[in-house]
């Protein structure tokens, strides 16, 4: 569909409720969590805003790459799953100190249509 399409179907819509300031709200509430809107700031080009939805998920995230973990977000339904960094690097190696083989592990993000990976920094 053409970006003129997609822009008549939304204007449709908000024309179907434009009365009803508690749906337009709700559309407003939706644009504002889910899309970014990036501002251009003449001296900071790399300033980069996540939606607010996302803030919650931020903590945790940040805790599970500093223990080492390899974290993998669906950013439709905000689900995380989170593998110990040495499955990816050495899978036989990391099973063979551990126990904990890959093929073992119900991983579900291989089946999400959209995923975000988030690796560990490196310790230097």
């Amino acid at each position: 569909m053409s970006t003129n399409n997609l822009l008549d179907e939304i204007l449709l819509i908000v024309h179907t409720v434009k009365d009803d300031s508690r749906e337009l709200q709700k559309i407003l509430e939706f644009l504002q969590e889910n899309i970014i809107i990036e501002e251009q700031d003449d001296d900071d080009d790399d300033e980069f805003t996540l939606p607010s939805r996302y803030d919650k998920i931020i903590k945790s995230i940040a805790g599970s790459i500093d223990a080492g973990l390899v974290c993998f977000l669906n950013p439709d339904t905000l689900e995380i799953e989170e593998i110990p960094q040495g499955l990816f690097d050495d899978p036989e190696e990391t099973e063979i100190q551990t126990g904990l083989s890959i093929n073992e592990l119900d991983l579900k993000y291989p089946e999400w249509e959209k995923r975000i990976c988030i690796e560990p920094l490196e310790s230097d």
